[in-house]
């Protein structure tokens, strides 16, 4: 599985650990097996990024930012999301 993959061994086996721990399951359950499944769950990821682009876009224009010119705690919070991603999965 490629998740954590950017982690140190060290750190990646406490974060798999405390990741299952939290989830109740192997972290290898949530990978889709086949490749229906990985597409239907792409299109989960897609309809998400959807609702991130529409706070965006509900600033008409006014802005880069959630709230227009004025950062928000809601971009910090998509910026570490997205930020997360990129590293582990990538």
């Amino acid at each position: 599985m490629q998740i954590g993959h950017a982690l140190p061994d060290r750190d990646y086996d406490y974060w798999k650990q405390t990741r299952e721990a939290r989830l109740g399951k192997p972290l290898d359950d949530f990978v889709p097996g086949t490749p229906e499944a990985k597409q239907e769950g792409w299109r989960k990821v897609m309809e998400g990024f959807e609702v991130i682009g529409g706070w965006l876009d509900a600033n008409q224009g006014q802005g880069q930012w959630v709230m227009g010119e004025q950062i928000s705690w809601a971009d910090v919070l998509v910026g570490s999301w997205l930020l997360s991603l990129r590293r582990f999965w990538m």
